[in-house]
């Protein structure tokens, strides 16, 4: 029996074969029993949309469902994250040798704490999907759609003048949610977008397909008026990679071409908003000077090539949160900063950390049994694809997102409902 693996263990990548999802996969499937703690997990996912308090309602509301879920058993972790769990904690004790030369503690300590929570969000998001396989998935991905779109359209009816409260999620000229920075909305929209995309191809109901399509609209316009040029590109390599990855996944033909026309249908009404939008002069005018290079571009660039030298000076690290203090600017670059604030072990840690459930949900969006969890792990790989070039040019390792997205990449193969009886003498 042939199997694909990147380390010792024979399972890491969990790729099915059909004999033996027929054979030994588990029968008996779909988590239908509605549970009350997954109404808990919707509305603190939900939450999530409102970041504008540290920690937010949402931190907390997760923290708390973290302790309860683990007492109660509505949590579950599979043997399949032995990998993370272990570039993890490499990455945790990094930062905890790396805190030892901080020349701030207390603020080393704080930022620390937000990286671990990070890491409980992430351990969060698997025992709840892992417990309630795709009835968990849905509620995760529903609330978080939710709170995305909801914020979104509210953003933009203040952005008109068609609602009041535009102190709250506007920056500006540029929209940003209950988010404190549009540079951080964009992204998380972006995800929102490309899911809803995915709900739209996956339903059968002509008004569902319409209101995931409209939610779709909605989080993209949004995005475009975040005014992010990160996001742009984000959002420019996540669509079509995400549809390209599906298509390629697609056992019927006539499926895969139906799935290229409503790529090709999605895109022409995206560039005619896009260029609608243009003809309105408030949004021309500040796409045109987003556009531009902007006079704080060269002090970026200058303070990727200090903090480069920061690391290599440190090979151990500066500590955590400590690379702002040193040089006096942010660094805009994730690998950066964890290079030089956790050093060469740290990022190497957080590096393959990245790269394996990527890799995981690559292989995946061809190979699962399940065609839904086939095209979630193309949107998962794409998502990420897009959000780790987003990292490049801003700092992501406290997005809930990105760490979302990561949880997702390790997502267990959904037990197939689906799948006929098999005779007795062939489990034998």
């Amino acid at each position: 029996m042939s199997s694909i693996s990147i380390t010792a263990d024979p399972q890491l990548l969990d790729i099915p074969n059909r004999a033996r999802d027929v054979v030994q996969r588990r029968i008996g499937t779909h988590k239908k029993v509605r549970s009350p703690f997954l109404i808990f997990v919707w509305i603190a996912v939900a939450m999530g949309a409102l970041a504008m308090l540290e920690p937010s309602p949402s931190d907390m509301a997760i923290t708390l469902l973290l302790l309860v879920g683990f007492f109660t058993g509505n949590l579950r972790w599979g043997q399949e994250l032995t990998l993370p769990l272990i570039l993890l904690g490499l990455f945790v004790v990094a930062n905890l040798v790396s805190l030892c030369y901080a020349i701030d503690i207390e603020k080393g300590a704080a930022f620390l704490g937000v990286t671990m929570f990070m890491v409980l969000s992430w351990m969060f998001v698997l025992g709840v999907i892992t417990k309630y396989e795709e009835k968990g998935l849905q509620s995760l991905m529903l609330a978080f759609s939710f709170g995305g779109v909801s914020s979104a359209l509210i953003a933009l009816l203040c952005y008109f003048n068609l609602a009041p409260f535009g102190e709250w999620v506007l920056y500006y000229d540029r929209i940003k949610g209950f988010f404190k920075d549009p540079n951080v909305f964009g992204p998380y929209l972006v995800i929102v977008a490309v899911y809803a995309l995915h709900s739209a191809l996956r339903s059968k109901a002509l008004w569902r397909k319409l209101l995931w399509s409209t939610s779709s609209l909605i989080a993209s316009v949004g995005m475009l008026l975040c005014y992010s040029r990160a996001a742009w590109i984000n959002y420019a390599i996540t669509l079509p990679l995400f549809f390209g990855l599906s298509a390629i996944a697609k056992r019927d033909r006539r499926e895969r071409r139906r799935n290229l026309i409503y790529f090709a249908v999605f895109a022409a009404i995206i560039v005619t908003a896009t260029a609608y939008a243009m003809t309105i002069p408030q949004v021309k005018e500040v796409v045109s000077y987003r556009a531009e290079i902007q006079t704080y571009d060269a002090d970026r660039f200058a303070t990727f090539r200090a903090a480069l030298w920061l690391g290599l000076s440190n090979p151990l690290g500066v500590g955590p949160g400590q690379s702002f203090l040193l040089l006096d600017y942010a660094t805009h670059n994730v690998y950066l900063r964890v290079f030089s604030e956790n050093g060469v072990i740290g990022f190497m840690a957080f590096t393959g950390f990245v790269l394996a459930p990527l890799t995981r949900s690559t292989v995946l969006s061809q190979k699962a049994a399940v065609a839904t969890q086939r095209s979630l792990f193309a949107l998962v790989a794409a998502a990420l694809v897009g959000t780790l070039v987003n990292s490049s040019t801003i700092d992501t390792l406290h997005w809930r997102h990105l760490w979302l997205l990561l949880a997702l990449g390790w997502m267990p193969l959904w037990r197939n409902a689906h799948l006929p009886k098999v005779p007795s003498r062939l489990t034998q």
